[in-house]
């Protein structure tokens, strides 16, 4: 944050600087997916939609769309893709 820039209602401001590096195509893509949709689908229920990222860069996220259903009576949303990296 620049001097602690604030909004008028007293919110912080974030300002997000120029990359250093260029655009990244990942190097491995959807590498944990089905070991995640299977977790999932044990836990939650039937992952009926999966909204694929369609330009990636550094890794490829995903939307996966759970319905509600007996077990878990709520709309879920899980991401998946941050898992192919590495942490630091």
């Amino acid at each position: 944050m620049i001097d602690d820039e604030r909004s008028e209602s007293g919110s912080p401001i974030y300002r997000h600087e120029e990359r250093e590096t260029d655009f990244h195509v990942p190097e491995q893509s959807c590498v944990h997916l089905d070991q995640i949709t299977s977790h999932i689908e044990k836990h939650l229920g039937e992952v009926k939609t999966v909204f694929h990222e369609l330009i990636s860069d550094l890794i490829h996220l995903d939307v996966l769309y759970i319905p509600p259903n007996e077990s878990h009576p709520v709309q879920t949303l899980v991401t998946s893709g941050v898992s192919d990296l590495p942490m630091n």
